[in-house]
C-alpha cells in the first residue's frame, strides 16, 4: 500500500469511501510517493495526525472546500493531470515550507529599518511635523 519506505519521498493521504476510486489512485502515485488511505473523513483526521501527510486528495463529497481544500480534479482520473496537480502543490508546500525560515531571518534585519522608517513616514504625515 505504501512506496519503498527507504526513499523520501513525499506523503499522500487518500481519502475516499470508494474502493475502486482509492484503487485507481494508488496505482498512478505509488511509484512516486508514499501513500496512505482513509475512507472516512474521521479516520483521515486520525491518520492525518499520525503521519503528518504533505497533501491530502480528498473525495468532493466530504467538505474538502469548506475545510481548506484548494484544488480538484474531476473523475475518472486523468493520470496526467492528477500527477502534474499533485507536483505542482507538493512544490508549492515545499517552497513555503523552505521560505518560512528565510522570511523569519529578513523580517529580524528589517525590523529595525522598518520601524524607522514608519517612524519617519508618520512625522512627515503630521501637520504639525518639524514645529515645536
Amino acid at each position: 500500500m505504501t512506496a519503498n519506505p527507504s526513499q523520501n519521498l513525499p506523503r499522500i493521504l487518500v481519502v475516499d469511501d470508494t474502493v475502486r476510486n482509492i484503487q485507481v489512485l494508488e496505482t498512478i502515485l505509488r511509484d512516486h510517493f508514499h501513500i496512505n488511505i482513509s475512507t472516512s473523513g474521521l479516520q483521515a483526521l486520525e491518520l492525518a495526525g499520525k503521519v503528518e501527510p504533505d497533501l491530502i486528495l480528498l473525495d468532493d463529497v466530504l467538505p474538502g472546500f469548506e475545510l481548506g481544500a484548494v484544488d480538484y480534479v474531476t473523475k475518472p482520473f486523468n493520470p496526467t493531470e492528477l500527477m502534474r496537480r499533485v507536483d505542482s502543490h507538493l512544490e508549492l508546500k515545499f517552497a513555503r515550507e523552505r521560505m518560512a525560515p528565510l522570511a523569519g531571518q529578513l523580517s529580524r534585519y528589517l525590523s529595525p529599518y522598518v520601524y524607522r522608517s514608519s517612524k519617519e513616514r508618520r512625522k512627515q504625515r503630521s501637520p504639525h511635523a518639524g514645529s515645536t
